[in-house]
Protein backbone atom coordinates (compact mmCIF):
# COMPACT_ATOMS: atom_id res chain seq x y z
CA UNK A 1 0.00 0.00 0.00
CA UNK A 2 1.30 3.46 -0.91
CA UNK A 3 2.08 5.89 1.91
CA UNK A 4 -0.63 8.27 0.60
CA UNK A 5 -3.24 5.54 0.91
CA UNK A 6 -2.01 4.82 4.44
CA UNK A 7 -2.15 8.49 5.49
CA UNK A 8 -5.64 8.76 4.02
CA UNK A 9 -6.86 5.60 5.79
CA UNK A 10 -5.39 6.84 9.06
CA UNK A 11 -7.55 9.97 8.70
CA UNK A 12 -5.11 12.70 7.71
CA UNK A 13 -6.84 15.38 5.66
CA UNK A 14 -6.08 18.64 3.92
CA UNK A 15 -8.72 21.29 4.52
CA UNK A 16 -10.00 23.86 2.00
CA UNK A 17 -7.32 26.36 3.02
CA UNK A 18 -4.54 23.80 2.48
CA UNK A 19 -3.90 23.15 6.18
CA UNK A 20 -2.97 19.65 7.38
CA UNK A 21 -5.41 17.98 9.78
CA UNK A 22 -4.46 14.97 11.89
CA UNK A 23 -6.90 12.08 12.45
CA UNK A 24 -8.41 13.97 15.41
CA UNK A 25 -9.12 16.99 13.18
CA UNK A 26 -6.42 19.13 14.77
CA UNK A 27 -4.25 21.31 12.54
CA UNK A 28 -0.65 20.16 12.45
CA UNK A 29 2.35 22.00 11.17
CA UNK A 30 4.32 20.72 8.22
CA UNK A 31 7.51 22.15 6.88
CA UNK A 32 8.90 23.06 3.50
CA UNK A 33 11.34 20.52 2.06
CA UNK A 34 14.41 21.34 -0.04
CA UNK A 35 12.34 21.04 -3.22
CA UNK A 36 9.95 23.72 -1.92
CA UNK A 37 6.91 21.53 -1.18
CA UNK A 38 5.03 21.39 2.11
CA UNK A 39 5.51 18.00 3.80
CA UNK A 40 4.75 16.25 7.09
CA UNK A 41 5.68 12.92 8.61
CA UNK A 42 3.77 9.90 9.86
CA UNK A 43 4.96 6.67 11.44
CA UNK A 44 4.04 3.42 9.72
CA UNK A 45 5.17 0.18 11.33
CA UNK A 46 7.74 2.11 13.34
CA UNK A 47 9.20 3.82 10.28
CA UNK A 48 8.93 7.51 9.37
CA UNK A 49 7.17 8.24 6.10
CA UNK A 50 7.26 11.68 4.49
CA UNK A 51 3.95 12.84 3.01
CA UNK A 52 3.80 15.56 0.37
CA UNK A 53 0.73 17.65 1.19
CA UNK A 54 -0.11 18.35 -2.46
CA UNK A 55 0.00 14.64 -3.31
CA UNK A 56 -2.20 13.66 -0.36
CA UNK A 57 -4.80 16.25 -1.32
CA UNK A 58 -4.66 15.13 -4.96
CA UNK A 59 -5.11 11.50 -3.85
CA UNK A 60 -8.12 12.52 -1.76
CA UNK A 61 -9.60 14.45 -4.70
CA UNK A 62 -8.68 12.24 -7.68
CA UNK A 63 -8.02 8.82 -6.17
CA UNK A 64 -5.92 6.25 -8.00
CA UNK A 65 -5.62 8.51 -11.06
CA UNK A 66 -2.58 10.21 -9.49
CA UNK A 67 -0.64 6.96 -9.79
CA UNK A 68 -1.15 6.64 -13.56
CA UNK A 69 1.99 6.67 -15.65
CA UNK A 70 2.89 10.13 -16.91
CA UNK A 71 0.54 11.94 -14.50
CA UNK A 72 1.80 14.68 -12.17
CA UNK A 73 0.09 16.94 -9.64
CA UNK A 74 0.27 20.51 -10.92
CA UNK A 75 0.26 23.71 -8.88
CA UNK A 76 -1.61 25.98 -11.27
CA UNK A 77 -0.17 29.18 -9.76
CA UNK A 78 3.35 27.67 -9.50
CA UNK A 79 3.40 28.25 -5.74
CA UNK A 80 4.51 24.90 -4.32
CA UNK A 81 3.11 25.65 -0.87
CA UNK A 82 -0.38 26.64 -2.12
CA UNK A 83 -2.21 23.39 -1.47
CA UNK A 84 -5.79 24.48 -1.99
CA UNK A 85 -8.15 22.30 -4.02
CA UNK A 86 -8.61 24.95 -6.69
CA UNK A 87 -4.84 25.25 -7.21
CA UNK A 88 -4.10 21.54 -7.73
CA UNK A 89 -4.87 19.74 -10.96
CA UNK A 90 -3.69 16.51 -12.54
CA UNK A 91 -1.92 16.62 -15.87
CA UNK A 92 1.15 15.62 -17.77
CA UNK A 93 4.64 17.01 -17.32
CA UNK A 94 4.03 19.02 -20.50
CA UNK A 95 0.93 20.57 -18.89
CA UNK A 96 3.01 21.35 -15.84
CA UNK A 97 5.69 23.06 -17.92
CA UNK A 98 3.03 25.07 -19.74
CA UNK A 99 1.71 26.30 -16.37
CA UNK A 100 5.09 27.97 -15.84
Amino acid sequence: MDKLEIANRLGYRIDKSGSILNPKGKTIKGHVCKAGYLIFGIKVDGKNKIINVHRLLAYQEYGEAIFEKGIVVRHIDNVKTNNTKTNLKLGTMRDNIMDN
